[in-house]
This record gives C-alpha cells, sequence and structure tokens, in this order.
C-alpha cells in the first residue's frame, strides 16, 4: 500500500453513469464528490505521530551449528520486524462494496448494515466512508464522505432500508469501487476497499480490472465472501493488493472476522517493505533454500516474520574447531506511513560454528523458530493441494500431519493440527467449491496470520474490535431466535 499526500489530485476523465434497480429506483452520476479532508495542526492525531522505527532481530534454530559429516541438517532461521506500539493512527478512506443481489438474504444483508454501523461509530472527521451497491449493474449511493458524528446516520441511511434482488455483477461493482478511488480529489494515506459478496464470477478479468483504473498509489482490498462464492476469483482480489480474504460460511461469522479487519485498517504502520537476505560467503558448505515472506506492510503490535530455510550439508574438515562465522546478511527497506520516511537498515547474524571433531557442545534449540517454519511450511501445503487431485492431496496432508504430530498443541499449533485432519477427511468426498473456499482462506491466514478465529493471530486492537463485534452478533442472535420463536 502507498503513501498519499492530503494535497495529491487523483483525478481521471469524466465517466459514464451506471444504474441500479433495487426496490427503490436509484441511479448516480460519477463526478468528482468526494468531500475535503478535514485539516487541523491542532486536532489531527497523525501530525503528532513520533518516527519510531521497527526493530529488527534474527530468531535462530539453535544458538550454534555443529557440524556434521554425514547428514545434511536442516536450518531454519527467522528475522523478525517488530513495529512500535503506538495508540495513534492514520485517517482512512474507505469503500464499502456490497452485492444486493436476491443470494443475499435478510439475516445477511441486516449483518453487512450492522458491520458497517459499527465501523462508523469507530471512524472520525479525518476518515471518509463511500457505499457502493451492485447487482447486474452499480452504483455509489454515497461519495466519500468524512466520518463526523452528524455524517453517521447520513452515511448509514443511504442503503439501511435496500434490499437484496437482482443479480450479481461482480466486475461491475468492484470498477464502481474502484472508480471512487482514483477520482479522489484529494486522498487520506491510507486506502481500503472492503467487498461483501456471494459472487460466483470467474476472477480471470481481476488483476487487468486492478491495473486498468489508474489509481496512482497500492491500496487494499479486503475481501468477505459470503456462503457459496468463487473463493478463487474473490481472493484474487486480496492477493494482488495484499489484502485479507474472509471466508464466511454463516452470517453471525461475520462480525469477529470484520473485527479483525477494521482492527488491522486501524493499526497500519509501515509500508513498502522490501527485504534482501543473502548468504554471505561461507567456510562451509551451506546454502539458502529458500525464503517465506508474507506480506509488504506492518501492523502496529504485530511482529512480521522472514523465514529462511538453510541447509547445512556434511563437511569432512574445517580449519578451525570452533570459529564463529557472519552467516546471513539483511537489508531491510520501508516507508512509515504516519510521516512518510522511508527507511534503510543493514543487519548481519552471526553464529558460533563448532566442527564435529571439535569438544561436544550441547545446542539450545529455539521452539519458537521450529514453529514458525511449520507454520509457512503449512501454508505452503495449502496452496500446493489446491492443484491435486484429491487423494494426492489427502495424501500431502496425512504427511505433514506426521512430521507435526509431536508439536504441542498449543495456541495456533493446536489450530492448525484441527485444520489438518478437517481437510484430511473432508477431503475423501472429493473437491468442492466450500472446501475450496476454506483452503484457500487458512493457507493465506497462516501465510500472514491473518486467520481472525486465532487469537495468537491477533493484536490487541483487533482483538479489542472483535469483542464489540461479537457482541453484536450475541444482540443479532438473540433476535434471530426470538422471532422464531
Amino acid at each position: 500500500m502507498g503513501i498519499r499526500t492530503s494535497s495529491a489530485f487523483c483525478c481521471s476523465p469524466e465517466q459514464h453513469s451506471i444504474n441500479l434497480s433495487t426496490s427503490a429506483d436509484i441511479s448516480a452520476m460519477q463526478v468528482l464528490d468526494d468531500e475535503p479532508l478535514i485539516h487541523s495542526l491542532e486536532d489531527n492525531p497523525s501530525m503528532s505521530l513520533r518516527s519510531e522505527r521497527m526493530t529488527i532481530t534474527f530468531r535462530p534454530f539453535s544458538n550454534i551449528i555443529h557440524l556434521n559429516k554425514q547428514d545434511t541438517q536442516v536450518w531454519p532461521c527467522i528475522l523478525e520486524l517488530i513495529p512500535p506500539m503506538s495508540l495513534e493512527r492514520q485517517n482512512i478512506d474507505i469503500v464499502y462494496v456490497v452485492e444486493l443481489s436476491s443470494l443475499l438474504t435478510p439475516v445477511w444483508l441486516n449483518s453487512i448494515k450492522k458491520c458497517v454501523w459499527y465501523s462508523l461509530t469507530q471512524l472520525n472527521k479525518f476518515d471518509r466512508v463511500s457505499i457502493v451497491v451492485f447487482t447486474d449493474n452499480a452504483v455509489k449511493l454515497c461519495p466519500l464522505t468524512t466520518v463526523c458524528k452528524q455524517n453517521q446516520s447520513k452515511i448509514y441511511n443511504t442503503f439501511r432500508n435496500l434490499e437484496g434482488s437482482g443479480g450479481s455483477n461482480l466486475a461491475e461493482g468492484i470498477s464502481m469501487g474502484l472508480n471512487v478511488l482514483s477520482h479522489r480529489r484529494m486522498c487520506n494515506s491510507i486506502a481500503g476497499l472492503i467487498l461483501f459478496t456471494r459472487s460466483q464470477q470467474n476472477g480471470d478479468y481481476m488483476k487487468e480490472l486492478l491495473h486498468n483504473h489508474g489509481i496512482s498509489t497500492n491500496f487494499f482490498v479486503h475481501a468477505f465472501g459470503l456462503g457459496d462464492h468463487n473463493a478463487e476469483s474473490i481472493s484474487s482480489l486480496c492477493t494482488e493488493t495484499e489484502g485479507n480474504y474472509y471466508n464466511i460460511p454463516h452470517p453471525l461469522s461475520l462480525f469477529p472476522a470484520f473485527g479483525s479487519c477494521l482492527g488491522e485498517l486501524l493499526s497500519l504502520y509501515a509500508e513498502c517493505i522490501k527485504i534482501n537476505i543473502e548468504l554471505i560467503r561461507s567456510t562451509i558448505p551451506i546454502s539458502l533454500e529458500k525464503v517465506y515472506l508474507s506480506q509488504s506492510y506492518a501492523i502496529s503490535g504485530k511482529p512480521l516474520e522472514i523465514c529462511s530455510i538453510l541447509s547445512v550439508l556434511p563437511c569432512s574438515q574445517v580449519s578451525l574447531p570452533c570459529f564463529h562465522l557472519k552467516l546471513l546478511k539483511a537489508v531491510v527497506k520501508y516507508k512509515i506511513i504516519a510521516t512518510g520516511e522511508e527507511v534503510k537498515e543493514e543487519t548481519i547474524f552471526e553464529v558460533p560454528i563448532f566442527s564435529h571433531d571439535s569438544e561436544y557442545k550441547l545446542a539450545e534449540i529455539f521452539g519458537d523458530t521450529i514453529l514458525c517454519m511449520f507454520r509457512f511450511r503449512f501454508a505452503d501445503l495449502l496452496y500446493e493441494i489446491l492443484f491435486e487431485e484429491f487423494n494426492k492431496a489427502v495424501e500431502l496432508l496425512r504427511e505433514f500431519a506426521e512430521n507435526v504430530s509431536a508439536l504441542e498443541d498449543i495456541g495456533w499449533v493446536g489450530q492448525m493440527k484441527e485444520e489438518l485432519a478437517n481437510y484430511e477427511n473432508l477431503l475423501r468426498l472429493g473437491w468442492n467449491q466450500a472446501l475450496r473456499s476454506r483452503v484457500i482462506c487458512s493457507m493465506q491466514g497462516f501465510m500472514n496470520k491473518s486467520l481472525f478465529y486465532v487469537s495468537d493471530f491477533q493484536t490487541a486492537v483487533q482483538i479489542e474490535q472483535q469483542k464489540a463485534c461479537k457482541e453484536i452478533s450475541e444482540v443479532m442472535r438473540n433476535s434471530i431466535r426470538n422471532n422464531n420463536m
């Protein structure tokens, strides 16, 4: 996601109008109608943000490397970027793109509307919100409007009484949402398009759609796939913009997922993260096999982990029985969202080496590094099985389950094992759309620690937002129960 200065102009040629047939006959013209940003040196919290930098450290597999004459050793090493904690945040432009097809029952729509209303109560006058809805066509119900107290009801009322009817043209909805972002006269530092849809449309055109709208900086697309939907199509939007894809099988599952999504948007710290890890020329036979990097942005309160997998090859002879080796060099570049400061830092990882002939010294193994490696490998495995015939996929899952069987079932590890068992059982029945949706969501969620139902992956802000959304969910559940009595 890129920085946009508030004085930047994001204008493009005039657009045609798009009509939408709903329970109310609504039409709108695309114009440069976003409300001006509110600026005040006294009131704007972003003006007081300090340019604190991330802490960058290496977390190795063990405190030493003990060479072996015969066996190759797999030796993971984690580069950890820890953003500073901050109670302040940058300002946001959010475009909600909501499907209003006949597939969206009143229960689904009520859940979506409650999420949007809740977000309006959490934003402030420095933020802006727009609402786009789509069926066979799409329309902008509300331009980017500042979320001051007097505007909360104004924004919400634009779609609070609408009902689902007609088809579902996802391309029209996304195109209109992107138009809102590309036609801004002034832009907040963070931009997000939040999609709610049950679309079954094929997603081959999504990448082209994103690139053709000429938005001058990057932005996030966070997508909530509701019920039965085309997971590949919807998740591809998120992949292109490094947003999150949420598989929501039931309306009441939407609230905790939305709380996690909103909490992440409210906690963004750095963007444009570029990391280069290289193996320093070594006096022992060692190779850098793979590097896992999940995302190019950082969230306050959530360490960003990059996993390097090294292979220490058999070694029959070294010049010294014990010596220190500069093993890895990392160059980290990123931009702090609050200030626009571009940062470049370098760090070297050095480790003691003991030859096979030296006096034996017991290595201290760091369990967190092993767990992190398995988290990335699980995400990698889920990606691989998406392209396999189901019998082969079951076999791969079973092999991985055996590899992680000795890990203690705590936190996200227990969740990983549970999902492994579930996928193995479900795949015996063959692939189906719902299963593919679950696998894609888990794959992305374990890679970037975005799974909303895994508390280990949530920051304090995300947990706080989830708690508030859960209360909304309980109220709605009781309401549904009372109506059915």
